[in-house]
């Protein structure tokens, strides 16, 4: 008997971004967030340092490209992952 492999096609890089962007958004907001905390809290003070909140959603913004390429990547990695299990 013969078996037949049916591959699904992958996923399109974008659909992974679609899917990554409300985890990244909290990876990245959450974390420069975490960061303003313990800036904060160990008392830091820069010359010219902006308010908090600016400084907080300035961080995370830029951080937010990287991280939602790094979130992409690894469901993309793990997806491909899933497949090969599934057969």
């Amino acid at each position: 008997m013969t078996e037949i492999s049916v591959a699904r096609p992958a996923r399109p890089l974008h659909r992974h971004l679609a899917g990554a962007t409300p985890l990244a958004i909290a990876l990245a907001y959450g974390g420069g967030g975490w960061l303003q905390f313990l800036h904060a809290r160990e008392g830091g003070i820069e010359r010219n340092e902006p308010g908090l909140v600016a400084h907080w959603l300035r961080d995370g913004t830029l951080a937010l490209p990287l991280v939602l390429l790094a979130v992409a990547v690894a469901g993309r990695a793990v997806g491909g992952g899933a497949a090969a299990l599934e057969r």
